[in-house]
């Protein structure tokens, strides 16, 4: 037996069904869309604007359960993506990302938290 929320999720994706914003997906009851409410690149882009030249945690879902991150400063912000300079020299990923990435949940930037002080013994 197909529950209600899941028949509604199959009908929007099928096109049997116009999709109508804040329709409910999750047997939560929470209304939900594609892309998170609230969000725009607008948005996203100001966001990431903030963090140039300041370090930032980088989460990246590759997929398969596969995440990877690290920690890096935002050294470029352009039109269409941003890039992102890893501190670990040895490196290889991918460094530019798009906006459309951050919006999606595909890629998370968050600033690092501060180091905290060494503490001293007396």
């Amino acid at each position: 037996m197909i529950s209600l929320y899941r028949m509604r999720a199959i009908g929007a994706l099928c096109g049997k069904k116009p999709v109508e914003e804040g329709m409910i997906l999750r047997k939560t009851g929470k209304k939900c869309s594609m892309i998170r409410q609230g969000n725009d690149i607008a948005r996203v882009k100001r966001r990431i604007q903030d963090y140039v030249s300041k370090q930032v945690d980088v989460t990246v879902n590759l997929g398969r359960n596969k995440v990877l991150r690290y920690c890096g400063c935002v050294t470029g912000v352009y039109p269409a993506l941003f890039t992102v300079r890893p501190n670990d020299e040895n490196f290889l990923g991918k460094t530019s990302y798009s906006y459309a990435e951050v919006l999606c949940g595909s890629i998370a930037v968050r600033l690092a938290a501060p180091a905290a002080p060494p503490i001293k013994n007396p």
